[in-house]
Formats: C-alpha cells, sequence, structure tokens
C-alpha cells in the first residue's frame, strides 16, 4: 500500500567512527554464523522499540541496527515490530498482536521514550474522574494510577510476557540514549535496572560500549541517533549473540515469587490482556483494522487525519506529527463502538498533548459517559492510556462508546489506537450475599466486586 523507501544512502556520519563499528560488526557476525553454522542452527531475533528502532534518524531501514545485523548475517532472522510513538506499556499489554512468531532472543528498546515521556505517564495516566466531576484533565488524574502504567510496571509486565510465553527465549534491554546535557535530563540509563535484575535480563548500553566516541554520534530531533549509533548498536547486539550462542544453555529463570512494580489489585497476573490494536502488518502506523478487531466506525476513520493545523485553519501536511495513524475524527459527536466481555478491565489508549486534540466522551455498558481531556501541559509523542475501569457482571457483551466530545478552536481531533482488556475473575464475598458493603458498579449502584485472585506474594496459575 506505500511507496517503497528510497535506495540505501551512504552513511553521512562520522567516518571514523563508522568503519570502528563496522569491522567490530563483521568480526562477531563472522564468528556468530560460524558457530551457528556448526551447531546446524539458525537464531530469530525479535525488535520491540519506538521511533529510535523504527528508524527515525536515519534515511532508510538498511541503516538501522536491525538492518545491519539482516545485512551482516546468513543465520540470522531479525523481525523489527517497533512502533514510533510508543512506550513499554504497548508491548507490555500486546505482545502477541505484535510478534505471533516465536523468537529466540528479543531486544527491548524503549528507554529514551519511557524517561521522556514515561515518567509523565505516571501523573497523567488517565483515571477515572474524581468523585462529583464529569470532566477531567490528564495532568488531573490521580497519582495512584499513574505508577500502574510507568516504565518500571511496564517492564516487568513485558518481562513476565516474554518469560511465560517463551520459556526459552533470551530478552535484551538495549538503551540507546543521549548523553544527559543538563543535569535535569529525562531519565534513561538504567531505567529499568532493578526490573532487569530480578527478571535475569542482560542490560545493553550504547553510551557505555562508546565510550568518549559516543560525541560523534548526531542525534536527530535530539534523540534519535544517526547511522554511526545504530552500526555501534548492531555490533554490541551481535557481540552479545555470539557470547549467548557460545555459552551452555541457561537454564529457565523462575519468575519473582513478588512482583516489583505490579499490581495485583489492579491486575492479573495469572492471565494476559487481550489487545485489539493493530497487528504486525500494520503497527508501524499504530492503526488497528475494523474489520477483523470489530470496531464500528460512526464517522470515525482509519484514514490518515493530520493532527496539526496551521494558524489560517488550513493542514499543516508536512508535520512529523501527520505520521501517527488511527482510528481519528474531529467532527463533533462521531463515534467509535466496540464490545468487551462482562467483568472486564478495561483500558483505551488515545493520542494525547497535541496542539490540536479535544475532548474524549466514554461510555461503558449502561453506565453514563464521562468525559476526558487530551490535552496535557506537557507535550509528548506518544499514547496515553485512559483507564476505563470495569464492566459490569451483566450482560455478557457490552459496548464501548467513544464519541468526539467538544468543539473548541484550539483543535477536536480524537485519534484511537486500540482497546485493552483482561477478564477479572469474581472472588466470592465473605459476607455470603456478594455484596460488599460500599462496593459499586460502573454505574455507581450497589454490586459485587470483581477482584484478582492472584494476589502480592500468592503462587499463580499461569493460563495461555
Amino acid at each position: 500500500r506505500f511507496a517503497a523507501p528510497p535506495m540505501p544512502q551512504n552513511c553521512n556520519a562520522d567516518a571514523a567512527t563508522v568503519k570502528h563499528w563496522k569491522s567490530a560488526l563483521a568480526r562477531a557476525l563472522s564468528a556468530l554464523d560460524a558457530t551457528l553454522a556448526l551447531a546446524g542452527r539458525t537464531l530469530t531475533v525479535g525488535i520491540v522499540g519506538g521511533s529510535i528502532s523504527a528508524g527515525s534518524g536515519v534515511n532508510h531501514p538498511r541503516l538501522t541496527f536491525a538492518g545491519e545485523l539482516t545485512a551482516g548475517s546468513e543465520r540470522l532472522r531479525v523481525v523489527n515490530r517497533a512502533v514510533r510513538a510508543t512506550g513499554s506499556a504497548f508491548p507490555s499489554f500486546c505482545l502477541e498482536e505484535l510478534l505471533p512468531e516465536p523468537v529466540d532472543v528479543l531486544v527491548v528498546e524503549f528507554a529514551t521514550n519511557d524517561g521522556h515521556f514515561g515518567e509523565a505517564m505516571r501523573d497523567r495516566s488517565l483515571g477515572a474522574p474524581s468523585s462529583g466531576s464529569s470532566t477531567m484533565a490528564a495532568h488531573d488524574s490521580a497519582h495512584d494510577r499513574g505508577p500502574r502504567l510507568g516504565p518500571s510496571a511496564s517492564m516487568e509486565r513485558l518481562l513476565r510476557r516474554v518469560r511465560l510465553r517463551w520459556p526459552s527465549a533470551e530478552p535484551l534491554i538495549l538503551y540507546m540514549c543521549r548523553p544527559p546535557r543538563q543535569p535535569a535530563a529525562p531519565p534513561c540509563e538504567g531505567l529499568y535496572s532493578d526490573v532487569a535484575t530480578a527478571y535475569h535480563t542482560r542490560e545493553l548500553s550504547l553510551a557505555k560500549a562508546m565510550g568518549e566516541a559516543i560525541s560523534n554520534v548526531a542525534w536527530a530531533e535530539g534523540v534519535h541517533p544517526d547511522c554511526a549509533g545504530h552500526v555501534a548498536a548492531a555490533a554490541i547486539i551481535a557481540a552479545e549473540l555470539l557470547r549467548r550462542t557460545r555459552e551452555r544453555p541457561s537454564e529457565h529463570q523462575p519468575l519473582p515469587t513478588v512482583p516489583l512494580h505490579l499490581d495485583a489489585s489492579w491486575e492479573r497476573l495469572d492471565v494476559a490482556w487481550s489487545c485489539r490494536t493493530c497487528d504486525w502488518r500494520s503497527c508501524d502506523r499504530l492503526q488497528p483494522d475494523a474489520a477483523s478487531h470489530g470496531f464500528v466506525e460512526r464517522g470515525f476513520s482509519t484514514a490518515r487525519v493530520p493532527t496539526l493545523r496551521t494558524p489560517s485553519g488550513g493542514l499543516a501536511v508536512h508535520s512529523w506529527q501527520t505520521r501517527k495513524w488511527g482510528f481519528a475524527s474531529d467532527t463533533l459527536g462521531d463515534a467509535l463502538e466496540l464490545s468487551v466481555p462482562a467483568s472486564s478491565h478495561v483500558q483505551v489508549a488515545l493520542l494525547c498533548s497535541y496542539r490540536s486534540v479535544g475532548r474524549v466522551g466514554i461510555s461503558l455498558g449502561l453506565g453514563g459517559e464521562r468525559t476526558y481531556d487530551l490535552r496535557w501541559s506537557d507535550r509528548s509523542s506518544q499514547q496515553c492510556i485512559v483507564d476505563v475501569g470495569r464492566s459490569a457482571a451483566k450482560p455478557p457483551i457490552q459496548e464501548l462508546r467513544l464519541r468526539v466530545a467538544s468543539e473548541r478552536a484550539e483543535g477536536n481531533l480524537v485519534k484511537v489506537f486500540g482497546v485493552y482488556t483482561q477478564v477479572m475473575r469474581e472472588r466470592p464475598s465473605p459476607l455470603g450475599a456478594g455484596d460488599r458493603p460500599g462496593a459499586r458498579d460502573l454505574r455507581g449502584a450497589p454490586g459485587r466486586v470483581s477482584e484478582p485472585t492472584c494476589a502480592r506474594g500468592e503462587g499463580c496459575t499461569v493460563e495461555w
């Protein structure tokens, strides 16, 4: 559907740096191929990450670290499923949609996005409006919701899914961080170290590997390394693959008995989330497919809708912001509908904080509509997540409805990237009648409280 990228250009970066790391990459891949050939093996390497892994900062996929690994080896199959404008929360909910095939190694690169915007998500994830309020701005959301979607919890959720889905696969956390230029720079290097240690996951650092030579790397938009940075990243990944291939296969690592950052009262740890979103064929544009995912478009469309307008009202078609796709509309009253199961925790991923975004009205089942302001005081380039809450126990299938809810001069755009659901297991009430004092369903009426049975510190049976 899309025009092929232009042929690769020469790597316009520091020549000495590129030559050094090209040589290191060639040596590592040659030794890796020889080792794999002796064993009669090939290796499948999956990649999940943000715009750095997707290739922002270089002018062709061949010049990314994924492209360098693919071109230099006959025994590696590299599957790059990086998606611009995402943090680790996205694959932590949607790993199966991104990577339906098994992998031997999974490279995870989100530290720059999570450091810049994921920390903001700790305080700006959109939770339910406070009592007595029908409209909520992102920057007013409850602080206790944010950490559940922050970088540490998201990375832990992702690593748990990797360990449970592919017990023999090896995750690698890759830090492609620009050295901080000021003390108040967003966190990046070592952002997930506590989680990596607990889940026996190795961390690779571009800055530590390159040392002072990282000053020769140019950073587009201040965060995207040029082709010299990508060649160096490919070389350190290849060296790690060689080390692991030469060593005896490691035993399956047990999961921590007590999670570090995940909240078992908020999500189940024994089942995966269901992800209605783009699949691996369209995820590079965050564009779900209506027919295959059950969305009903009532004015919304997956057509490309620019997210920025000129002062005169015209479309700023050359803005980098127009590259983010999804179900979108800026017409008051347009709606998007989706059926969700009963007794489910429901979250919606949207575009937030751009100048042209507006307000979205969300209703679930028989509950009333609540309105969320998608403009943040701080600009972000990532999707944000609305924690809609839990659907009622009956009926078995309920409707989730999103609507363009207001009209204002700055813009009305509502752009939806996906819906994440997780069926919550009901625990019998100790009161016997099934109703707990003070318990409320989504309509505000007294009702049964659905809670996960896998509490912090308890053993959990994994169901797939």
